[in-house]
């Protein structure tokens, strides 16, 4: 009993748990790590997936594993020679406990940022783990202005000294000079976060506050609270970022306007439900682009009318607790100070804190433009379909091989990225929605995805309009197959509508079906109109422009219908399959003394 009793002891020494924190400071680390430990069955849990990386960021793994000291070995031994991975690890004897040593704050943190284990962003930096994404450079830029503007505002009424107003302008001005990877590591924290984005404003805080001796709460956080700081803070970033949107969107209209003009004497067939319609000018495909833009540029200044209002001041709940009436009063007009934005305080602060209604309207600017920019990469990816094919009439860039196997593909892949950037947009803009609406009484608590996702859709705008423009500056008409489509269409159908009618007009199209022409070949061969008043009646401003010329239609139709109808008629009769006696010697006997009385009716004219 007593041998069988330290056999026990013994497996029961053996069979711990292991606890493993991995540290990835490389991003093609990842692929390895998840090599590793996909050859590890014992591993119980943990976080297997890893978010992306940018060159300075660090991600924080840890995983519990069933395991001796052996096979711990060799899991920490092959993730150790991995290029970019630092590893700690240790065994106990349960999961809880092992769970419990997991090397989370001074162990591995020191390694992330540089905030002290005990800090809310070292917290934070743990808690939130949830997505591969980071807080936007715009939407921190724009938190430490309010901050900037509140610990102006507080040193200007004397709540703040000289030397700690100085110090918070340094410290963030620094902060604004970092670069990307340096910024990411101070500012860590998922964008996926809980408590309205309280987690953020304390990274603001305490980022101001580090390694200068302020406080992060009686100092740089002073007379504020999350819930006007933040909402102001979003509203500077989507002002600013529709300014960037309003001059791409200037350029890319002025690019469509010189389209038009360059095109405008281009005739194409028309379509409707992608069938063959009334003839129009490539020019002024291009201009109805150009309107739409055009719009949308005026919506996108629009909207920044409704993000002027501002809750700074408003404090917690909008009623400005906490902070001297002196304070609430002056803090928006400061922010508008340094800033140079139109800001001012909202008249009723409980609205503006408890409500998103004026940012979901700015934002639909937004849901209207994908609109407008789906509508041109649908339009620009059909008419450059096939080429040979398809319509063609477009030539399109070649940016990347279209095919790993067919040779010499092109493919119209800035539209298809458009087209799914839109479907983004409108997904964003009805997440945005449904968060703004989900807010209960007095605040908002999806603040954070709120602000990510309408900073996401404002960049995808900001930074695909540029490529839209640049590929669209590179197309170029196919004439060859504009004109070829246009012969072949029904482009001429409504020319000559007013002047025969639609019985006589069907009948006039079957013979051109039949002869293989154009209504205007036709007619030209009967030698019924002078060439000027061919041209005027099939020429581009007849087939483009505003209605048709009166003065022409009443000649033609008072001096030449007659006639018209005569030539329609003799030849439908001859020529319609199934007419009577068709193609009889004594029907072709006819149809000669026809023509030949039809060439004296044109030498007594």
């Amino acid at each position: 009993m007593k041998e069988h009793g330290m056999q026990n002891e013994k497996q029961f020494e053996q069979l711990r748990y292991g606890f493993v924190g991995i540290i990835v400071s490389r991003q093609e680390a990842g692929g390895r790590i998840q090599e590793v430990i996909s050859r590890h069955s014992d591993i119980l849990l943990g976080r297997l997936g890893l978010p992306h990386l940018d060159d300075d960021r660090v991600s924080v793994i840890t995983l519990i594993i069933r395991s001796d000291t052996d096979r711990l070995g060799s899991l920490t031994g092959q993730l150790g020679k991995i290029p970019g991975v630092t590893v700690k690890s240790g065994l106990a004897r349960t999961p809880e406990a092992a769970a419990e040593s997991t090397p989370r704050r001074n162990e591995m943190l020191s390694n992330s940022h540089p905030f002290p284990a005990e800090s809310e962003t070292a917290a934070a930096s743990l808690t939130y783990r949830f997505s591969p994404y980071s807080m936007p450079r715009e939407l921190i830029e724009a938190g430490l202005e309010v901050k900037l503007a509140a610990a102006l505002c507080n040193a200007r009424l004397g709540y703040l000294s000289q030397n700690q107003l100085d110090t918070i302008q340094s410290r963030i001005s620094r902060i604004r000079s970092m670069e990307n990877g340096e910024l990411n590591s101070l500012f860590p924290l998922d964008p996926y976060q809980g408590g309205a984005g309280t987690s953020f404003h304390m990274n603001l805080n305490e980022a101001i506050a580090l390694d200068n001796g302020l406080d992060p709460y009686q100092v740089v956080n002073l007379h504020q609270s999350t819930n006007d700081v933040l909402p102001t803070a979003l509203k500077l970033m989507l002002m600013r970022n529709f300014m960037k949107l309003e001059t791409n969107l200037g350029d890319f209209q002025m690019l469509l306007q010189e389209k038009e003009e360059a095109y405008s004497e281009v005739l194409m067939t028309g379509r409707t439900q992608l069938r063959d319609a009334q003839a129009v000018s490539l020019g002024g495909l291009f201009a109805s682009w150009a309107q739409a833009v055009a719009r949308d540029r005026w919506r996108t200044f629009k909207a920044r009318e409704r993000l002027k209002e501002i809750n700074m001041g408003g404090t917690a709940v909008g009623t400005g607790a906490g902070a001297p009436r002196s304070y609430v009063l002056k803090a928006a007009s400061v922010l508008r100070e340094i800033s140079g934005l139109p800001v001012s305080r909202a008249d009723d602060l409980m609205d503006a804190t408890a409500n998103y209604d004026s940012v979901v309207e700015a934002l639909s600017s937004l849901n209207v433009l994908a609109v407008n920019l789906e509508k041109i990469c649908s339009d620009v990816r059909l008419l450059a379909s096939g080429p040979e094919g398809g319509m063609g009439e477009l030539e399109i860039p070649r940016l990347i091989r279209g095919s790993s196997i067919m040779a010499g593909k092109i493919n119209p892949v800035i539209p298809e990225a458009g087209m799914q950037i839109c479907e983004k947009l409108r997904s964003n803009h009805q997440l945005i929605s449904r968060l703004s609406a989900s807010g209960e009484l007095q605040l908002n608590a999806f603040w954070p995805m709120i602000a990510y996702s309408s900073w996401e859709s404002q960049m995808l705008c900001i930074n695909f309009i540029p490529s839209l423009h640049e590929y669209i500056g590179m197309i170029t008409p196919r004439r060859e197959k504009i004109e070829e489509n246009l012969k072949g269409s029904g482009a001429y159908n409504l020319i000559l509508l007013p002047v025969i009618g639609y019985t006589h007009l069907e009948r006039l199209l079957q013979i051109c079906q039949t002869h293989s022409c154009t209504p205007p070949e036709l007619i030209k061969s009967w030698n019924i109109l002078t060439e000027d008043e061919q041209h005027r009646l099939f020429g581009s401003r007849a087939l483009t422009g505003l209605g048709y010329d009166e003065t022409l239609y009443e000649t033609i139709r008072t001096r030449k219908s007659a006639r018209l109808f005569r030539y329609i008629d003799r030849e439908y009769s001859f020529q319609h399959p199934g007419s009577p006696g068709e193609a009889s010697p004594e029907h072709q006997d006819q149809h000669q003394h026809e023509h030949l009385q039809h060439q004296q009716e044109l030498n007594d004219d």
